[in-house]
């Protein structure tokens, strides 16, 4: 899923044969299910509270969640730096939610430096 016309075009002559929504992830009502819920620096856009519940109604059984994108630490604002880059969910709410689903990390990598 990919709400731009002009980068669900991209994705269309990059992956041929793919199936491309063009569409945001929370207005996505299909059926299946899949083996792959991917977000590519998407994943700050969506509401938590959504976001993982949603990848959990796609997901075949094994199905993996696999996030590439910005999150914020406590206090992030008080860093002159930081502050200017763009969105991102605060990571410990997200890890707060990833273990309210009971879901577990298999991989984490900051490379915020």
């Amino acid at each position: 899923m990919i709400p731009s016309a002009f980068l669900a075009g991209r994705c269309r002559e990059n992956a041929k044969g793919a199936v491309v929504h063009e569409m945001r992830f929370e207005d996505f009502e299909g059926s299946g299910k899949f083996d792959v819920c991917l977000f590519s620096e998407s994943f700050q856009y969506i509401p938590l509270g959504i976001g993982l519940q949603k990848c959990l109604g796609l997901l075949a059984p094994g199905g993996r969640i696999v996030i590439a994108d910005c999150f914020r630490r406590e206090g992030f604002r008080e860093d002159k730096v930081l502050a200017t880059v763009g969105g991102g969910h605060l990571i410990n709410r997200y890890r707060a939610k990833l273990a309210g689903l009971g879901l577990e990390t298999l991989s984490e990598e900051d490379i915020t430096t």
